[in-house]
């Protein structure tokens, strides 16, 4: 979704349980911090809200949608994450 003033990407992703939340965003903040593009992220329980954007330009370019693709590709691969087991 595109949101204006300023223009940017904002997606929701929903998550089962708290551990897959969890890998989601340690998948993409190391993929942020290796391109060194750097989204919002509002996390509310299962729930986390990411937002992307060109601040000097204050609008989507080519790297913020190149973005927004991997986070969905990230979103996708970490439905299949099993966590490790962890004894009770």
């Amino acid at each position: 979704e595109v949101v204006s003033n300023p223009n940017r990407l904002n997606k929701t992703y929903e998550f089962q349980d708290q551990k897959t939340l969890q890998h989601f965003l340690n998948e993409i903040l190391n993929y942020q911090n290796s391109i060194n593009h750097h989204g919002k992220f509002i996390v509310d329980y299962l729930k986390v809200t990411a937002e992307v954007y060109t601040h000097d330009l204050d609008d989507v370019t080519e790297v913020d949608l190149e973005w927004a693709k991997t986070a969905d590709d990230i979103y996708e691969d970490v439905k299949y994450y099993e966590p490790e087991y962890t004894r009770r």
